[in-house]
């Protein structure tokens, strides 16, 4: 049985659904301004990085978990390393 991917949310709407913080809150945590907050809450394509995003992941107190999906409905997901 094929199972329907979840939901995609924005990472305005994690923030807003997980946090009270604010941007330059979760920036202050990231030792970022709240413009690159700004910047990777509206996709902009240079500030999303598996790194940026896992940054972003900690400071609203959680973790980034990547998950590559295949057409046929098997997914893998990829371990990332936080080492550096």
């Amino acid at each position: 049985m094929r199972r329907e991917p979840p939901r995609k949310y924005t990472l305005y709407e994690i923030r807003k659904a997980a946090t009270s913080l604010s941007q330059a809150a979760v920036g202050a945590v990231m030792w970022s301004g709240h413009q690159r907050i700004s910047k990777m809450e509206t996709g902009h394509p240079k500030s999303l990085t598996v790194r940026s995003l896992d940054s972003y992941a900690q400071a609203l107190g959680g973790e980034l978990r990547v998950v590559i999906v295949f057409p046929d409905g098997n997914f893998y997901h990829v371990e990332v390393d936080r080492k550096g």
